[in-house]
């Protein structure tokens, strides 16, 4: 078995022995490294991530001596339990220079590595989770993590649009991103609204495609924000309410979904009026469902 180095392909290929019986085989990190050498894609298999089990198997057998199960699973996890990772324990991938280097050039080396794919319509890029984790880690060492938390909820925010049915293609491919956010609540309330907001306009696409948990989830964690950033009776707390309240009463909560919806009706006549479509459209809600219970 050889290993692709960095001599020209040419120079490769007189290296490897020639027979007309058995088979070459070679191994390499380098997707474009390979294609030079057997020159089809039909004749590259590409090594797929091991099962947890195997890769726990294959991590304890490098390393030997006692370890923390949850930390070794959490690390095997960051490494998508790829063999040659694991092999060489963690690949820390980290800058080493502050030069500012070609974008183009940096993905195309990510690309030929595999840690950076291009979606499906090639306007999007899939970064393998070790790259973030990597990433993540070197953030928090500069102490920067919550400059580009913010950085990223910003992004986000004017990127999600509502959850409605003309906007779900674009919904689709953000959500991923949505649901990351659960995770970065930030400390500045300017930032944290603008969090809220995403969140709602997630979980309302959540509601739509059938996800209940995750809308229940994205809601109350919405609703948590609004109270916080703007109190409990102000008019788009007061829509989180309802919101919440429609969630439940789709996964069969009536008791609480009810409360909800009178915490909304009740809201909605102090602050807005009896009269206001908001108001209204609050009284219909608790109608329908008391109506279904």
């Amino acid at each position: 078995m050889g290993y692709c180095s960095d001599l020209a392909a040419n120079e490769r290929r007189d290296n490897l022995p020639e027979s007309s019986n058995g088979s070459v085989l070679i191994t390499s990190r380098s997707r474009e490294a390979a294609f030079e050498l057997v020159g089809e894609d039909k004749n590259i298999l590409k090594v797929e991530p091991m099962s947890e089990g195997y890769a726990l198997a294959l991590f304890r057998k490098k390393l030997e001596g006692e370890d923390h199960e949850d930390e070794v699973l959490e690390l095997l996890r960051n490494l998508d339990y790829m063999p040659l990772a694991i092999s060489q324990n963690l690949v820390r991938v980290y800058p080493e220079s502050n030069n500012i280097m070609n974008f183009e050039e940096d993905i195309k080396v990510l690309r030929n590595y595999s840690l950076v794919a291009l979606g499906i319509e090639n306007d999007v890029f899939e970064i393998h989770r070790l790259v973030q984790f990597a990433t993540r880690k070197w953030l928090e060492q500069r102490q920067e993590m919550e400059r580009w938390k913010e950085t990223y909820i910003a992004i986000i925010a004017d990127a999600f649009p509502l959850g409605r049915y003309e906007n779900w293609k674009r919904c689709r491919m953000l959500f991923p991103h949505a649901v990351l956010v659960l995770e970065y609540q930030p400390i500045k309330k300017s930032f944290l609204r603008r969090w809220t907001a995403v969140l709602s306009n997630a979980a309302w696409y959540a509601a739509e495609q059938g996800r209940y948990d995750e809308a229940e989830q994205m809601n109350r964690r919405a609703l948590d924000g609004y109270e916080k950033v703007l109190g409990k009776e102000h008019s788009d707390t007061l829509t989180s309410v309802s919101n919440l309240a429609l969630v439940l009463r789709h996964q069969s909560k009536y008791d609480e979904a009810e409360q909800m919806n009178r915490r909304a009706l009740d809201g909605g006549e102090k602050v807005l009026g009896k009269e206001h479509p908001s108001t209204l459209t609050s009284v219909y809600c608790l109608a329908y469902l008391l109506h279904q219970q």
